[in-house]
């Protein structure tokens, strides 16, 4: 969720136990990036100054490579209409390495994705 973008509710975070953080993660996002990518709104920034990059910062205290990899694999099989207002999608996020969170913010492009 952004509070950047006009008319996005804010939601907030649950109390109940979670199965499979990592599969709930990957769809939520590939959900977030899905909705930005067919936004029709973004149609008169990107006329005016071309497309953009669509960066998401990913901030889970559990997200590792197994993570990664099923974010990978829900976004292969999604089917997402992009408008072409992004250059490219852009994950940030704080890997961890042998149970510690690194300090240093790393970046994955996920494939471009035309229908």
């Amino acid at each position: 969720m952004s509070r950047a973008t006009p008319g996005e509710k804010a939601t907030g975070g649950s109390r109940r136990v979670i199965a499979g953080p990592d599969d709930l993660a990957a769809r939520n996002l590939i959900s977030v990036v899905k909705n930005k990518l067919e936004k029709k709104s973004y149609a008169s920034v990107a006329k005016t100054y071309g497309p953009g990059y669509l960066v998401i910062p990913i901030r889970n205290p559990l997200f590792d490579n197994h993570t990664l990899e099923c974010i990978k694999r829900e976004w292969a099989e999604a089917s997402i209409n992009d408008l072409g207002y992004f250059r490219s999608v852009r994950l940030t996020f704080e890997p961890v390495v042998n149970g510690f969170v690194q300090p240093n913010w790393a970046f994955y492009r996920l494939p471009a994705k035309r229908t």
